[in-house]
């Protein structure tokens, strides 16, 4: 990848004639992009988005329409929109960040700003971090109080948190064994973790593109974009553009998922099985040993549509989280703006409509591109808001 692979978000233009696409603005251009109003319900002139008569459709950015779903025999509201059996309760609180107004700004909560964050996870002790990918750094949410953890300017460094550096850093996984933070480092092509003196170190790869597995510290990636740590404590990474999972045991790295189309979520459940959101296909996959199993969504089918698992849409889902006590497998699903919800072979859409911001009951809610997400013991699901620039909570 150049250096237009940049960040973005759906309702998102980048300039030089890029597209955002799957989350990241791509071509030749300097990979800038352009903001777009906040979606207010009207459809600006070009916008991707539209309505065709009684078909709900989005734009390929070329012209093309892609059927997301036939509202003939429903009169659902934008709000009911693939939520007709839902008992869902919960109430969505902005936890950081200031709406629609990225920035490097620590302090009060209320009053820090992000850059699309890419990344979220929570400790035993509930302090959140955030991966604040545009603005290259770590940040920690404590008491109310946002900081700094570790990074600056866009680079690769190791060493203490204050002068080490990344690019770009997207999902993050905390190990609450080891106490160790680990960093899926995008654009450094490598696999960073931040141990609890925060020192950080590069646990696996050398900041080249490649594919060569072997011992942590030759093996390559190209663009990893996610990470997890099972129950037995291997590290497993989200491999995006090696079209790959890979996974970091006993200091060595191994393929283990292949030809799945730019995979951009990883997590486990606590059967030590490897659940996946295979992106560029819209669908999420189930990994056991080397078998990997369709779990939901039609494969190449993206759209909206809940249901039965094979039945299911999704459109570019780029993060996962299972809740194991009630057996919830939580999805963002990012060009929906919603986070949807796998549960018995059945998906249903949790929080989220029309692309926005609102926070409240779960039917008022909204959100803009959502990236990242991971769930506490006790339910709480976490949110990198990535197009609105905020750090999100769903209470329950």
């Amino acid at each position: 990848m150049g250096s237009a692979d940049q960040p973005c978000y759906p309702n998102q233009t980048c300039n030089q004639s890029l597209l955002c696409t799957e989350g990241w603005c791509r071509g030749d251009g300097d990979g800038s992009f352009v903001d777009q109003a906040p979606f207010d319900g009207a459809i600006p002139p070009g916008d991707m988005r539209h309505t065709d008569g009684d078909m709900a459709s989005v734009g390929d950015g070329m012209g093309e329409s892609l059927l997301l779903k036939d509202l003939g025999d429903s009169d659902l509201g934008d709000s009911d929109l693939a939520r007709q059996d839902l008992a869902f309760q919960g109430l969505v609180r902005t936890v950081a960040g200031l709406v629609g107004s990225p920035g490097n700004q620590d302090g009060p909560a209320n009053q820090a700003q992000f850059s699309s964050p890419r990344g979220v996870a929570v400790t035993p002790a509930g302090v959140v971090f955030v991966a604040d990918s545009a603005n290259h750094r770590i940040r920690r949410i404590e008491k109310g109080v946002v900081s700094t953890y570790a990074g600056s300017v866009s680079g690769r460094m190791d060493g203490v948190a204050s002068l080490a550096l990344f690019s770009d850093p997207c999902g993050l996984a905390y190990d609450p064994r080891t106490q160790c933070l680990f960093v899926a480092d995008r654009a450094n092509h490598s696999i960073r973790r931040i141990s609890s003196d925060q020192t950080v170190t590069t646990f696996a790869g050398t900041g080249a593109v490649g594919s060569k597995d072997g011992y942590q510290g030759q093996a390559t990636f190209n663009n990893p974009v996610d990470v997890a740590v099972d129950v037995f404590g291997d590290v497993w990474v989200a491999d995006r553009d090696n079209n790959q999972l890979r996974r970091i045991s006993g200091g060595q790295v191994f393929t283990v998922g292949t030809n799945l189309s730019r995979p951009a979520g990883v997590t486990n459940d606590p059967s030590g099985a490897i659940l996946a959101a295979v992106t560029g296909g819209h669908y999420l996959v189930r990994m056991v040993g080397t078998l990997v199993d369709h779990m939901a969504g039609k494969a190449n089918t993206p759209g909206l549509f809940d249901g039965e698992a094979h039945l299911a849409q999704f459109s570019t889902p780029q993060s996962l989280a299972y809740e194991p006590f009630s057996g919830s497998l939580y999805i963002a699903d990012t060009g929906n703006h919603r986070i949807r919800v796998l549960k018995n072979d059945l998906v249903q859409t949790f929080v989220g409509a029309s692309a926005g911001y609102a926070d409240g009951p779960l039917n008022d809610a909204r959100f803009r591109g959502p990236v990242a997400i991971t769930v506490t013991d006790g339910g709480h699901v976490f949110v990198a808001d990535t197009g609105n620039h905020i750090i999100r909570e769903i209470a329950p």
